[in-house]
């Protein structure tokens, strides 16, 4: 069953296609004709479920991440293992590639770590007791427990859907809350992280050259689902934000809701524009929330519903453009939004906009992100006749054009729409 899909930025023309599935396989497709998906290679890379899956070193190699607690450097041309990465002690949930710097990649784990890898001079690793083998490698920094603070006081791991989905990506060892989505902001030392614990933290890259972080450096930190409208499949009322008063800085720390406020809910997938200037935040009550990257202490530039999380399996990926939201969907189906503000609304976001700035915090009297209007999708896009009602796991958008690439629970392969 497939759990994972990238698309390549350059070879094949951002047709080349890798799906990660269960049995620990890695297919390589090529859907370079339209309609048509030709399976190039398959190759057995882990024990056990791949969890995440990134491309690096221009579409020549291929990073991933699974539950024997792992992750493997693969070479895509050989079809081998370059290198095999050590540092988790329990399921490693997600990876992120450094934009900027090929060498460099982060990821993180259930047992609520997030590791810092650099893959250059590989040859210095290897051991003398299999020197034939690819070596294996230990992180330059492991930071411990980022998002435990939140998942320990909320007593389950994100407040999921079900205990069983909660359990699973949430309870750590030691208490600590998983580290469920991570992404790197392209052109910044910035990186983002989100947990099982709901909230999201932005970390800078520069600090790890001294030290490992400690939760206290996020350098913004907010629940997403605290933020909008929270509970619209269910018809709640939007959640009304408690005075308070938000950091200096733009990038800061955004105000959330106020003590009655529901608990936040966990944060299942991120994505960042490639310029880096947007983030998608999916979280398990069924909204992927938009911000500007620049301005997350002001709150979401939109709330986008119509779908359905399942557990923290569900994944959202933005366009190449930025100016789109794919998300994959427990109905069988993925969705597009589109991300365009009416005249009016953009008039309205910008005078906030305007006035957080000059007193440089979020304004008091009217939390306007709480009243953020939900958007519908623009497309839903079905996986397919045979796959209808089927869950789809993971989706990501094919490079320099407007198709998507979405993966079904009911089909070995990935599948274009």
């Amino acid at each position: 069953m497939p759990t994972n899909v990238a698309c390549s930025r350059q070879a094949l023309g951002g047709r080349l296609v890798l799906v990660g599935d269960t049995s620990g396989s890695i297919s390589v497709l090529d859907a370079s004709r339209p309609g048509e998906m030709q399976c190039r290679a398959r190759w057995l890379v882990h024990r056990n479920c791949i969890f995440g899956m990134a491309l690096a070193k221009g579409d020549r190699t291929v990073l991933t991440g699974s539950a024997d607690a792992t992750a493997r450097a693969i070479d895509i041309e050989r079809g081998s293992v370059a290198a095999t990465f050590r540092g988790h002690k329990m399921t490693l949930r997600c990876l992120a590639a450094h934009c900027d710097n090929a060498n460099i990649f982060l990821s993180g784990g259930r047992d609520g770590r997030i590791c810092a890898f650099d893959t250059r001079d590989l040859s210095k690793y290897r051991s003398g007791d299999d020197a034939a083998g690819p070596p294996t490698v230990m992180p330059v920094r492991s930071c411990p427990d980022l998002h435990a603070s939140a998942g320990a006081r909320s007593g389950s791991s994100g407040g999921g859907g079900s205990s069983s989905s909660a359990g699973q990506a949430g309870a750590a060892a030691g208490g600590g809350a998983a580290v469920t989505a991570l992404a790197h902001v392209s052109g910044t030392p910035l990186c983002v992280s989100g947990g099982a614990d709901g909230h999201v933290r932005v970390w800078d890259l520069r600090m790890l050259r001294t030290r490992a972080w400690e939760r206290s450096d996020a350098v913004s930190e907010f629940a997403p689902s605290q933020q909008g409208r929270v509970g619209w499949a269910q018809g709640s009322a939007p959640a009304a934000a408690a005075p308070g008063s938000a950091s200096g800085s733009l990038l800061g720390r955004s105000r959330s809701s106020g003590a009655g406020a529901a608990a936040a809910r966990g944060v299942t997938s991120l994505s960042v524009s490639p310029s880096g200037a947007r983030l998608a935040v999916a979280s398990l009550d069924n909204a992927v929330r938009v911000y500007r990257v620049g301005r997350l202490g002001l709150g979401p530039e939109f709330v986008l519903g119509g779908y359905r999380a399942f557990g923290f399996y569900s994944s959202v990926a933005m366009a190449p453009d930025g100016e789109a939201v794919l998300a994959a969907s427990a109905d069988g189906c993925a969705r597009i939004w589109t991300l365009h503000d009416e005249p009016e609304d953009a008039a309205e976001r910008s005078r906030h906009a305007g006035a957080s700035c000059r007193a440089g915090s979020v304004p008091e009297a009217d939390a306007w992100w709480a009243s953020v209007p939900v958007a519908a999708p623009r497309m839903v896009l079905p996986s397919g006749p045979v796959c209808q009602s089927r869950v789809v796991y993971d989706v990501a958008w094919s490079a320099g054009s407007s198709e998507a690439v979405a993966v079904t629970a009911s089909a070995d392969h990935s599948r274009p729409l």
